[in-house]
């Protein structure tokens, strides 16, 4: 049951634009006395709380249907928040690098340095025949 309000918190935080960082300590809701998880007071307890949000939220997915909670998994929105929440995503946000560079490359160029937009851990605008678009690395 305390998950349930650990999930409308963290939803509310969202919902008002209010950091997500500075999670308080969850209690035993039986008990009252003991600590399920500490609050985070650094990056490493801020992403193993994360990581426990979306294991709360796939089993509870998962409860409901197995199918969709599978099919949830590997759908693109959440690749990118795995990705978001991994140390490579963090890296390239506090670098800046989520940004892609202003000068498009065209798919032949994309191809060339792919080895590059790899390591450099930055979108990248591209352009080709069916119109512009984005390659994000994860």
């Amino acid at each position: 049951m305390a998950e349930i309000f650990e999930m409308k918190e963290v939803r509310n935080r969202i919902a008002h634009l209010e950091p997500l960082w500075k999670f308080p300590k969850v209690m035993d809701a039986v008990t009252q006395k003991v600590i399920v998880a500490p609050a985070s007071t650094n990056e490493t307890g801020t992403m193993e709380r994360f990581a426990r949000l979306l294991r709360i939220y796939d089993d509870a997915v998962h409860a409901l249907s197995p199918a969709l909670s599978s099919y949830m998994k590997t759908a693109s929105w959440r690749q990118r928040l795995d990705f978001l929440l991994s140390r490579k995503g963090v890296a390239r946000y506090q670098g800046g690098l989520h940004v892609p560079n202003g000068t498009p490359l065209c798919t032949r160029a994309l191809h060339q340095e792919f080895a590059t937009v790899i390591q450099n851990n930055r979108p990248v605008k591209i352009h080709g025949i069916g119109g512009e678009g984005l390659f994000i690395p994860l």
